[in-house]
């Protein structure tokens, strides 16, 4: 009986760390160019020109001081890239999460996201505008320059 009472509570304690000790979570993106800077979770692989050598990071917490660097890549040569993400509750925590991205000769894009459950089934949509090197627009600046594209019939990817 003692020998099945410890079998039965390791196995309790084994599920128990694999759901709250993370076991990862990822999700796959692809970086683009476009007539604004801006970042979004979207059901299908994002078109458009890839950006190569595009830096991604993700940080917890982004109103915070102590604001955690979760996870960072760069993105491939076709703009796709993984964030692999070690933090616990990604994906299944109802919570924001800080997503920056740049690459020299184009404007940043920073921008607050909350990650997908089913990472599987989404992407990360990053768009860089050329120029304005180092400038990071705000959440509200980027939806004003989509808002316009869209007014004047122009496709917010410049496509």
């Amino acid at each position: 009986m003692s020998r099945i009472r410890t079998t039965a509570l390791s196995v309790i304690a084994a599920t128990g760390l694999f759901w709250l000790g993370g076991c990862g979570y990822s999700i796959a993106g692809r970086v683009t160019e476009a007539l604004s800077s801006n970042a979004s979770v979207v059901a299908g692989e994002p078109e458009g020109e890839g950006i190569s050598g595009a830096r991604i990071q993700l940080f917890r917490d982004p109103d915070k001081l102590s604001r955690e660097l979760v996870a960072e890549t760069t993105s491939a040569a076709d703009g796709s890239f993984i964030l692999d993400i070690a933090a616990t509750g990604a994906g299944w925590l109802d919570e924001r999460w800080r997503l920056r991205a740049s690459r020299g000769g184009y404007g940043g894009c920073e921008v607050d996201i909350i990650l997908p459950p089913q990472a599987k089934a989404r992407w990360l949509a990053i768009e860089l505008a050329p120029g304005a090197e180092g400038r990071f627009p705000s959440q509200d600046d980027a939806d004003r320059l989509h808002k316009q594209a869209q007014e004047f019939g122009v496709s917010p990817t410049g496509r």
